[in-house]
Formats: structure tokens, C-alpha cells, sequence
């Protein structure tokens, strides 16, 4: 990875953890020292989603997929918190959306092409080499499918900690923590899909695939072939001179 993608990446990880996790934090803080319950303050501080979605709506002119998520956890907090009125149930209502997260990557196991390729392919890449990769790969497909299969797996393991750190911790520790963790899980799973992506691609550039070594094989069998057909022995090619 070239300095340059490294201080991006760095830059795009002290972002995510001050959007989601610090400034959340603070915004509870702030309004618990004004005298709101804990209950308000949690649904109130899930508000900094839709700045953030306000924000990118503004830069981009596009209101994506993750700004429309974090909306509908700010309204699943305030739902929460006008049905329960259980501070705790708040705290752990992201934990609903990140389970619904990892069981719709496993289920895209079953479709023709995981989840994974589909938001690698959407974050840069021709679509047509991508499938045209697809196709031709065993290697890719089984890549993408084993990223997938871990997303799903870490993110159902990450729902229930958080429900078990949003139930058992002190409610103030608990407002950052589990946040903490719901941050530093996507992180680490974007690290860790980085890092097997290039590895893969690492590989595949200085060892042979298994296709290419049967397209090889292939290629030679088929050019002994054409040689055995169109060379005799030196005989036989003499007595094809004195026939003619």
C-alpha cells in the first residue's frame, strides 16, 4: 500500500470513530449534564446520523446507502425509546441492525454472487471485467465467498456482544463502548478484506491459477496434436515425395 492510500485510509478511520463513536459520546454527555434523561439522550445523540447524511447529501448531491442506515438507526433508537423508555434497549438497538447486516450477507451466499463482490465491484471497478472475472475464476468466486462468509459470521457474533455489553455494563461506559465496538468491527473487517483482496491479487500475479494452468495444459495438448497430424517419420514423408 503506497503512503498516500495509507493516510487516506488512517484519515477515513479517525473519521468514522469521531462521527460514530466520540462525537455520539459527547452529544449524550452534553445532554445528560443539561438534565435529560438517559433515555432521551441516547435517541438524541443517534441524531449526529442525520447530520452526517445531511453532510453527504450536501457534498455528493446523492443520499447513499450508508447515510439511509444510519437514518434508519436513528429511528429505530427513537422507536425504541418511545416503546421501552429502557435506556438499555436504546443502547442496543444497533445491534438489531447489525445482525439483520450479517444474516442478508449469509443468505447472498445461496444467490449466484455474494455480497461482497458486489460492494467491491461498487466501490471501483469495470463492472464487465469484474464479471467477466467472475466467470472465468474459481479462485475469485471462492474468495469472495469465503469474505462473505466471514462479514456475516463476525457481524452476528458483534450484535449479540454489543446486547450483552448493553445490559450488563454501567449505562455510561456502555454508551461508548458499544458503539466502540460496532466501529471498530467494521474497521477491522475492512482491514481484514484489504488485506485478503491483496493477498489474493499478490498471487494470482506470480503464481499460475489453476486455470491458467489447465488453459496451458489445453493449449499444449492441443498443439501436440496438430504437430503428431501434420509430422510423419522420415520415411513416410520420403514415399509422400516419390508419390508425388
Amino acid at each position: 500500500m503506497s503512503g498516500g492510500a495509507t493516510r487516506t485510509t488512517w484519515a477515513t478511520v479517525v473519521a468514522s470513530l469521531g462521527w460514530d463513536v466520540a462525537l455520539p459520546f459527547v452529544c449524550y454527555l452534553a445532554l445528560s449534564a443539561a438534565g435529560w434523561s438517559a433515555v432521551a439522550a441516547l435517541a438524541a445523540a443517534g441524531g449526529v446520523a442525520l447530520v452526517r447524511a445531511g453532510i453527504v447529501r450536501l457534498r455528493t448531491g446523492v443520499l447513499g446507502a450508508l447515510p439511509l442506515l444510519l437514518c434508519g438507526k436513528f429511528a429505530l433508537g427513537v422507536l425504541a425509546a418511545l416503546v421501552t423508555g429502557d435506556a438499555r434497549v436504546v443502547l442496543a438497538k444497533d445491534a438489531v441492525v447489525t445482525a439483520c447486516l450479517g444474516v442478508v450477507f449469509l443468505v447472498t451466499l445461496l444467490a449466484r454472487r455474494p455480497a461482497i463482490y458486489h460492494v467491491r465491484r461498487g466501490l471501483g471497478g469495470d463492472p464487465d471485467a469484474w464479471a467477466a472475472r467472475w466467470d472465468s475464476s474459481p479462485a475469485f468466486r471462492t474468495l469472495h465467498r469465503r469474505m462473505t462468509a466471514t462479514w456475516g459470521t463476525v457481524l452476528l457474533a458483534e450484535a449479540a456482544v454489543r446486547v450483552l455489553l448493553a445490559v450488563t455494563l454501567p449505562l455510561e461506559p456502555a454508551a461508548l463502548v458499544v458503539p466502540l465496538l460496532g466501529a471498530l468491527t467494521i474497521l477491522a473487517l475492512v482491514a481484514w478484506t484489504q488485506w485478503a483482496a491483496g493477498s489474493y491479487e499478490t498471487t494470482a500475479a506470480t503464481v499460475p491459477t489453476s486455470d491458467t494452468a489447465e488453459s496451458t495444459t489445453a493449449t499444449a495438448r492441443a498443439r501436440g496434436a496438430t504437430g503428431s497430424r501434420s509430422t510423419g517419420s522420415p520415411a513416410e514423408n520420403t514415399g509422400a515425395i516419390q508419390r508425388r
